[in-house]
């Protein structure tokens, strides 16, 4: 049996009233819902405090890219910080260069911001030529 370990998380989301218009599993919590990007293992997920239970929304445990598509699909390189806005998480996918979002409604991730260039330095400029490497919102 292969079991995922969290070695620290550099960002926490914390949905204190979930809508009930999320999808399964995430629809069954009644209490606050903790994201979590999970950063060596190159996903985002969720703990059901009242289920006791830990969900992958997005990504796939030790497989990173930058990938766009719904849940499983999405592939990230070390996400970092979060935060959440409406029915969206906001990621900083940090290796990626990138910001990307995911739909909690769908749980579909999409690139909204910075081309996923790996680039040393920064370069400000239009969402498609800037270089950055998000850590924190």
């Amino acid at each position: 049996v292969k079991v995922s370990r969290f070695d620290t998380p550099t960002g926490i989301a914390v949905l204190l009233s979930p809508p009930p218009s999320l999808p399964p599993p995430l629809a069954s919590e009644r209490a606050a819902i903790v994201f979590i990007s999970d950063s060596n293992n190159h996903c985002i997920r969720a703990v059901l405090p009242s289920l006791g239970r830990v969900v992958t929304v997005a990504g796939k445990a030790e497989k990173s890219g930058h990938i766009d598509g719904v849940g499983d699909e999405a592939r990230f390189c070390y996400p970092g910080h979060l935060c959440l806005m409406h029915e969206y998480l906001i990621i900083g996918d940090t290796r990626n260069c990138a910001i990307r979002r995911l739909c909690l409604r769908s749980l579909k991730v999409e690139t909204i911001a910075v081309r996923p260039v790996r680039a040393k330095g920064m370069k400000e400029g239009r969402t498609n030529k800037g270089k950055t490497w998000p850590t924190g919102f």
